[in-house]
């Protein structure tokens, strides 16, 4: 867990989604944007990547515990 890179990416910002180097077996930490009551906070959760879906597709997707 020593080497962490920092990604910053929008749902906008195509060019740096398809260079993701994501693998299954890697640790993330996602932050979500919540709101509530009118109000936005951000949740975050830290996991394993499991699986990686779509590749570099506008629509890819990885799933983790």
């Amino acid at each position: 867990m020593a080497d962490v890179t920092k990604i910053k990416t929008s749902p906008v910002d195509m060019e740096a989604r398809k260079n993701l180097d994501l693998r299954p077996g890697d640790t993330v930490r996602v932050f979500q944007k919540i709101e509530e009551k009118g109000k936005f906070r951000l949740q975050a959760f830290e996991g394993l990547v499991l699986a990686r879906k779509h590749g570099t597709e506008a629509g890819a997707t990885f799933t983790v515990r």
